[in-house]
Formats: C-alpha cells, structure tokens, sequence
C-alpha cells in the first residue's frame, strides 16, 4: 500500500472544485471560493502551476474528469448545464479553456 507524502501547495484557494488526471499529472478546475470560480491549476507531481481561466465564472460544485491536458469540466451549482474543456497540449499557444454544448440536464 502507498502512503500519504506532502507536496506543493496550490496557488488559490480551492473548495467544491472539478479535479482531473493522476498524483503525478494532474489538473484542479473551478472552485467554491470567491475570486477563483473560473480559475485552473495543472499539478506535476509536485507543484502547481496556474493554468488559465475557464470562460465562465462560479462552477462551484462541479464535476471534472480526463487527464492533465484533455479536460472536462461540467455543471455546478449556478451554471447547471454549462460544460467546458481544457487542451494543456503543449503548443506555441497557452493552455486554453472551450466552452462546449452544454449537458442536457440540469444536475
């Protein structure tokens, strides 16, 4: 069995947040707290590193999955069906949110 092992701490302060990817490879999205609602982190094993604002804010509560660099995120609890992705591709281009059709029901 693994054990626990401390590492970096996130730039903003994160609670109800989307979380995506692997104890190595990782990507922290939206929070609970004001001022970091539409906000992202990707996370290297090690640190965490700001990873580019989503396009809408307060997806509090919400739901992410897939790996560091091909993301999702959807609902919350004031943006119910909205969904966005994330390509963290490495690529002359900063790592970017797309906003995407939303879910179908409200969750």
């Amino acid at each position: 069995m693994g054990n626990w092992a401390t590492s970096g701490y996130m730039n903003k302060t994160r609670y109800y947040h989307g979380l995506a990817g692997t104890t190595s490879a990782a990507i922290a999205m939206a929070s609970g707290a004001a001022g970091n609602k539409n906000t992202s982190e990707t996370f290297n094993g090690a640190t965490w590193t700001n990873a580019g604002d989503l396009n809408g804010g307060d997806l509090e509560r919400t739901n992410g999955a897939g790996t560091q660099v091909a993301a999702l995120v959807a609902a919350g609890v004031t943006q119910l069906t909205r969904a966005e992705t994330f390509n963290g591709r490495p690529t002359r281009f900063q790592p970017k949110w797309d906003a995407i059709g939303g879910v179908n029901r409200r969750r």
